[in-house]
């Protein structure tokens, strides 16, 4: 045996290296950790982490419309479809525009839209069209004549003083005067109101009747 051992020790020799070559290759791949063809210094992933995924955004519904009319001192009125918060300025601007006759000073124009709102324009010195943003139709009240126009002799207190240079003073002189004179046959008339001359009647005479 021992003569064995001494013929091929050189042998043994190798084979022996070579198997612990082998054992350290492959503890070498395995890094250490127990999970084969894993370099060294590979992080591992986290197990039960937190998902970190951003959630899906919600879409926005798309914006609502609201339907007008507008009318009067405007190059194209008509009825339009316009997006939810849209302004009375932006009405005007798709009806083509306004007028030079238009009066923008009885016309807000920031004024925001709503579904089925009704747009006046009116023309300057015009007081028999009253401008207006309405939202429906209402009916003439007693002191209201159909053409939106004052009776003067069915107008309460209130309607009075919507007239220009009408104010609880005058309007309650008219009342008075009519009461007395058992109503207005005609609108000159208001020339026998103190404090009534020709200058507020001529802006009064366009928007008021008798009846």
């Amino acid at each position: 045996m021992k003569e064995f051992l001494k013929q091929h020790v050189y042998i043994l020799l190798g084979v022996l290296c070579i198997c612990v070559m082998g054992v350290l290759f492959v503890t070498g791949r395995m890094g250490g950790s127990g999970q084969p063809g894993r370099e060294a210094g590979e992080l591992l992933p986290l197990v039960g982490s937190l998902d970190v995924t951003e959630p899906e955004r919600n879409v926005d519904e798309p914006p609502g419309y609201v339907v007008i009319h507008i009318l009067g001192e405007v190059y194209a009125p008509g009825v339009f479809t316009l997006p939810e918060g849209s302004r009375v300025v932006d009405a005007v601007n798709i009806a083509g525009g306004y007028t030079v006759e238009a009066d923008l000073v009885r016309v807000n124009l920031a004024a925001p839209l709503r579904d089925a709102m009704q747009i006046i324009v009116p023309a300057v010195g015009d007081y028999s069209v009253v401008a207006s943003v309405e939202t429906s139709v209402v009916a003439a009240s007693p002191g209201q004549a159909e053409a939106g126009l004052i009776n003067l002799n069915t107008a309460t207190l209130s309607q009075l003083q919507t007239l220009p240079n009408i104010g609880p003073a005058r309007a309650q002189s008219i009342i008075d005067y009519r009461e007395s004179v058992g109503g207005f046959t005609r609108i000159e008339e208001l020339l026998n109101i103190s404090g009534i001359g020709n200058t507020i009647f001529d802006r009064l005479r366009q928007l008021v009747v008798v009846g």
